[in-house]
């Protein structure tokens, strides 16, 4: 989210979907605190999370329903604006 965050304005078009565990007061202060509050709105139903395997943070780019690049763990804003027109 830090490297997002830095580079918010390259997101154009963009829909991030973030999906956590943590109460949506402690997610939105994390996101306030690198400036990505005001982009987004928060529900959660039942345990989503603990039914996805792998851990996180994982990156996920679709294009027209259709991935393009899976990124588990950390990464550069950079390398994914790779994947922007």
């Amino acid at each position: 989210m830090k490297e997002i965050g830095k580079h918010i304005d390259k997101f154009v078009n963009t829909e991030l979907v973030l999906v956590t565990s943590e109460p949506q007061d402690q997610a939105i202060t994390f996101l306030s605190k690198h400036g990505l509050a005001d982009y987004y709105v928060f529900t959660k139903e039942g345990n989503i999370i603990n039914t996805f395997i792998g851990g996180v943070p994982q990156i996920f780019i679709y294009e027209n329903g259709i991935l393009q690049k899976h990124f588990p763990g950390e990464v550069k804003a950079e390398e994914i604006l790779e994947f922007y027109p």
